[in-house]
């Protein structure tokens, strides 16, 4: 399995060399995982810079992802936006979901609930269980949005069904603080 990966780091070596952006971004996650190479966070971000300048929106997300925990390279919150805008308008689910976490922290860009509620839609309407869950939160708080708990329970039961862990326990908790008219427009469904 090891001389696989080697093997295979090799190949995306040369394909990256002659261009491909995405064996740029397989070298990026195999550095990042220590699979095939010793795990080199430094190198993961060399690589994922590589293809995230040539427009690779997934490289563009794991990109800001090291920019904005400081792996790999100094924390900056603002470049990590900045790829995080790039990989989302492109339509990249989870480049949404982090440019809705950036609005929803204020990392990076001023903070603005609004913002967030709609990137995080964007995402969770692409399947992005993680936008799901934040996006029921909002809901539930009524940040950024009218207060919505039916619509919150909704959007975490898709989290739920796609195996979210905590969306289920959460979904419980929520469905049982639900008034009587809202009880009702939960069952509609």
């Amino acid at each position: 399995m090891e001389k696989d990966l080697a093997k295979a780091t090799q190949l995306h070596r040369q394909a990256a060399d002659l261009g491909s952006v995405e064996a740029m971004y397989n070298l990026g996650l195999l550095y990042s995982k220590g699979e095939g190479v010793l795990r080199s966070d430094e190198e993961a971000v060399r690589w994922y810079h590589c293809a995230a300048e040539k427009g690779y929106a997934a490289a563009q997300c794991n990109l800001g992802h090291f920019l904005l925990t400081g792996r790999g390279v100094p924390q900056n919150y603002a470049e990590a936006v900045k790829w995080f805008q790039s990989g989302a308008a492109k339509g990249h689910g989870l480049s949404l979901n982090n440019l809705a976490d950036s609005y929803e922290t204020g990392h990076g860009l001023p903070q603005d609930f609004s913002q967030a509620v709609k990137y995080y839609r964007l995402a969770a309407e692409q399947g992005v269980t993680l936008a799901m869950v934040s996006l029921a939160m909002l809901l539930e708080a009524g940040k950024g949005v009218a207060a919505d708990r039916v619509e919150a329970c909704r959007w975490l039961q898709k989290a739920a069904q796609k195996g979210h862990s905590a969306a289920n326990t959460k979904l419980s908790v929520l469905t049982s603080r639900l008034s009587a008219d809202e009880q009702l427009r939960w069952h509609e469904k």
